[in-house]
């Protein structure tokens, strides 16, 4: 499952979170969405936004939820 979502310039709380693709069910879309909306993330260091020219970083992430058994 691929995952894209910003980190902003002050951190906190990550935003637009967004499932890119997934080969699986419900349940692990939601469960990687849990995982990235409760994220809390440093601030960007100033040296790291001058060179993005923007206030936030945009993240991909890429996670597999595997299956109880």
């Amino acid at each position: 499952m691929a995952t894209t979502f910003e980190i902003p310039a002050t951190g906190a709380k990550v935003r637009h979170a967004k499932v890119i693709s997934h080969p699986g069910g419900r349940v692990g879309l939601l469960i990687a969405l849990q995982a990235i909306n409760q994220l809390r993330a440093p601030p960007i260091p100033p040296e790291v936004l001058t060179k993005l020219h923007r206030d936030y970083f945009v993240a991909e992430e890429s996670f597999t939820v595997l299956e109880h058994r």
